[in-house]
C-alpha cells in the first residue's frame, strides 16, 4: 500500500464524511461518491462496488416488486478500489503479479459512516513470467512503471484473490500454481507429493491433470499461511518454508500447499487437493 494512500485513509478516519443516501450510493459518479464518503482520500479511488439487490450475503430471497423500485439499502456498505499496481517484491525474477488496494465502508441506518477498513487483492491477469538471468533488472523503477501500466490495463481486479502476508503469500501461491502446471504437463512422476480427494470421482490416474486445471490463479479466492503440521493454526512468521490453505472458486474446493527454498527458487513439497460436498 502506498504511503499516500495510508495518509489519505488516516485523514478519512480522522474526518468522517456526512451522511449519504441509498440514492446517492447508486447514482453519483465514482469520484464524487468517493470524495463525499472519504473526503480527500476519495481522490485516489478509481472504481466502486455499490450495494445490490438482494441485500444479503448467502441464502438470499429476491427483492419484492416494491423493494426493487427503490435503491438497495446501504447495509452491505461500499467497496472502493484504487488503480491496480505491480507487485515489486520479486520483480527481478518474476513479473506479472498485480495488486489492488481497496477500502470498505460501512454505514448505519441514517447513512452515516460507522467503519472504514482497508485490504488488498492479488492476481496475474497478464500471466506470470520468469525474467531469467539474461534479462537482469537494469532500471528497477522503469520495470516497475512498465509492469504497473500492464496491471492497470488488465482485467477487472474484482476477480483477484485475497492473501495474507501481502506479497509473500501471493507470490508463493501463484508461482507454485505455475510450477504445478509445468510439472503436470510433462507427465510421469511428480517431483512432489500429491494427494487428491474428491466426492465427484475427479481423482485417479489423471489426478495431476485434474488438479492442474483447478489450481490456477483465476480460480483462487483466498490463500492463507498455516502451520504445516496443523493446517487450522495460522503462522505469524514468514520463513523459507511455508504451508498455505488455498480456497478455490467452487464451493467445497480447496488445497493445502507446502513450499520451500525461498522465493526465487521456489520448490513445491506437497499439494493436497480436496473437493467436498457443501450443505447450506
Amino acid at each position: 500500500m502506498t504511503r499516500a494512500w495510508i495518509a489519505a485513509l488516516a485523514l478519512a478516519l480522522a474526518s468522517p464524511a456526512g451522511a449519504i443516501t441509498p440514492e446517492q450510493a447508486q447514482t453519483l459518479p465514482v469520484g464524487e461518491l468517493a470524495r463525499l464518503v472519504l473526503g480527500e482520500a476519495g481522490a485516489l479511488v478509481v472504481d466502486v462496488d455499490r450495494p445490490k439487490w438482494p441485500a444479503c450475503d448467502i441464502m438470499c430471497s429476491p427483492p419484492t416488486e416494491e423493494q426493487s423500485r427503490r435503491p438497495p439499502p446501504l447495509g452491505l456498505g461500499l467497496t472502493f478500489y484504487l488503480s491496480p499496481t505491480a507487485a515489486s517484491g520479486m520483480l527481478d525474477q518474476w513479473t506479472g503479479l498485480c495488486s489492488v488496494a481497496m477500502v470498505g465502508v460501512s454505514f448505519d441506518e441514517q447513512g452515516r459512516v460507522t467503519g472504514i477498513g482497508q485490504g488488498r487483492r492479488w492476481g496475474v491477469p497478464n500471466g506470470l513470467h520468469r525474467v531469467g538471468s539474461k534479462n537482469p533488472v537494469k532500471d528497477f523503477r522503469a520495470r516497475l512503471a512498465s509492469e504497473t501500466e500492464k496491471c492497470r490495463s488488465a482485467a477487472d481486479p474484482r476477480a483477484f484473490f485475497v492473501a495474507d502476508a501481502y506479497e509473500t503469500s501471493a507470490y508463493r501461491v501463484v508461482i507454485a500454481a505455475k510450477l504445478f502446471a509445468e510439472a503436470a504437463a510433462k507427465g510421469g512422476p511428480l517431483p512432489f507429493r500429491l494427494k487428491c480427494r474428491s466426492f465427484a470421482d475427479e481423482c485417479g490416474k489423471h489426478s495431476a491433470e485434474t488438479v492442474a486445471s483447478r489450481f490456477r490463479p483465476e480460480h483462487i479466492r483466498m490463500a492463507m499461511q498455516v502451520d504445516c503440521s496443523k493446517p487450522d493454526l495460522s503462522l505469524q512468521s514468514i520463513g523459507p518454508r511455508g504451508c498455505y490453505d488455498v480456497t478455490l472458486d467452487t464451493p467445497g474446493e480447496s488445497l493445502l500447499l507446502e513450499v520451500a527454498d525461498g522465493y526465487s527458487k521456489l520448490r513445491i513439497e506437497r499439494v493436497e487437493y480436496q473437493h467436498s460436498t457443501v450443505v447450506y
